[in-house]
């Protein structure tokens, strides 16, 4: 038994939830009513967002997964074997394998190729930039690196010691070979290795969570991860994934309480704690030159971490809204933001620390929205609602592209880019991919 406003006893046996369309079991109840109303464990959070109420009001009340999300597009560099053959056959051959990868992946047209030999005396020059280079830990952006002309490659490469605005795609480079594979990853996914296509998608699910679990798309598998750490983790927990495969996790929600805690989980399940920025949840982090930048959530954070210095600096203020459930990813160099109840989408330019609303695209308010990227085209995908779509590597203009028909597909994890489709898991534990060429997300299996 529970028991209401002036000591009136509810049996949650045989009830159904407020809302009489909806026939999941009672979880808890609100005394914001003249008698206490019981709604089911989704309908008792849809009634948290719109009393716009901290959870003291619900009693057994089930919290529902953190939104959070991060992308970073990733790439493990490796040493360069050989030094540079000043000769032009050399070079040339080398570039048309180069520019055989962009094509591959990118489907460009072959006028790349037919001027290769022209510019050979370009490619050259430019070798004496790189054959004293033995890594390459920053490259150039790979959606930037499709518009340069060929001779402007090799120079961009290198362009990561010049200005440190030049992320996020890091190359494979042997023999001053360039290999593409060109991944997606957020909190929740991770590269298994830089020379393969396995992804997999790391969620937590449910209250004090000492585990990660890890779905492997290759494999079609659900792994868990032990972690052996003092502090519980709960699904209001912001996980940002670094290149070199740490995880980051920083924020928290317990008993009721926002208290922020930050630690890093090394490739070897290493554990360590890091200082703590604004105590928060349900916010969201990104990967980006060296820092982890932190928006939104509960006490609408705007700050970075350097990993280097190990400590927070405050950013700019975000605008003026409500940025709980934020979901945010770099996309062209610029990080893309909205929120469950912004109905804007709006970017920071990381160089003048500045946001700016995207005018052209409105969105739905009150419905939780996940951003995407896939193909050079990045997306926004509402709850039950639209699907909006960018131009390519243009993130200032945006379609309607469809709807998303899977009712209550609540998204919680980012999407992992595998196969040619989005892939991601609701809140349900629903594994449920999108297909860019249909545009259609669809229902795959519980996970």
């Amino acid at each position: 038994m529970i028991f209401g406003k002036n000591g009136m006893e509810i049996n949650m046996e045989n009830i159904k939830c407020f809302f009489s369309d909806c026939a999941l079991k009672p979880q808890g109840f609100c005394d914001c009513m003249s008698s206490p109303t019981l709604f089911c464990e989704r309908h008792c959070f849809d009634h948290l967002q719109r009393l716009e109420e901290s959870p003291h009001n619900f009693k057994n009340l089930w919290h529902s997964p953190s939104e959070v999300t991060r992308q970073i597009i990733i790439h493990k560099a490796n040493e360069l074997k050989h030094s540079i053959k000043n000769s032009k056959k050399y070079l040339v051959d080398e570039y048309k394998k180069v520019f055989q990868c962009l094509m591959d992946y990118q489907s460009k047209s072959l006028a790349i190729l037919n001027d290769l030999e022209k510019k050979a005396d370009n490619y050259i020059k430019a070798a004496s930039y790189l054959k004293e280079v033995p890594t390459y830990p920053e490259a150039t952006t790979y959606q930037l690196l499709l518009r340069l002309k060929p001779e402007e490659v090799t120079y961009r490469l290198r362009a990561w010691e010049i200005s440190n605005d030049w992320l996020k795609t890091q190359h494979m480079i042997d023999s001053i070979r360039v290999s593409f594979e060109w991944f997606k990853i957020n909190p929740f996914v991770e590269i298994c290795g830089c020379q393969t296509n396995s992804e997999s998608i790391f969620f937590i699910c449910g209250d004090h969570v000492k585990e990660l679990n890890e779905y492997r798309l290759a494999e079609n598998r659900l792994v868990k991860h032990q972690l052996d750490i003092h502090e519980s983790i709960w699904n209001n927990t912001s996980i940002c994934a670094l290149p070199n495969h740490d995880l980051l996790f920083y924020g928290n929600w317990v008993n009721n309480a926002h208290t922020g805690f930050s630690f890093l989980i090394d490739k070897g399940k290493n554990i360590m704690k890091l200082p703590t920025g604004k105590a928060n949840c349900d916010l969201s982090s990104v990967w980006y030159n060296n820092h982890i930048y932190s928006f939104g959530g509960v006490y609408g954070a705007s700050e970075k971490f350097c990993l280097k210095k190990n400590s927070w600096k405050s950013c700019c203020k975000l605008p003026e809204g409500n940025y709980q459930f934020s979901t945010s990813i770099i996309f062209c160099d610029i990080l893309l933001l909205t929120s469950l109840r912004c109905t804007d989408l709006i970017k920071y330019n990381f160089k003048k620390d500045a946001f700016i609303k995207i005018s052209n695209l409105i969105l739905a308010k009150e419905i939780h929205k996940r951003l995407f990227i896939g193909n050079s085209r990045a997306y926004v995908i509402e709850t039950s609602q639209n699907i909006y779509e960018s131009e390519e590597l243009n993130p200032m203009r945006w379609k309607n592209i469809g709807k998303n028909n899977i009712k209550n597909a609540w998204i919680w994890s980012f999407g992992a880019f595998f196969n040619g489709k989005l892939w991601f898991i609701n809140w349900e534990c629903d594994l449920i991919k999108f297909d860019l060429e249909s545009k259609k997300l669809d229902f795959v299996k519980k996970v």
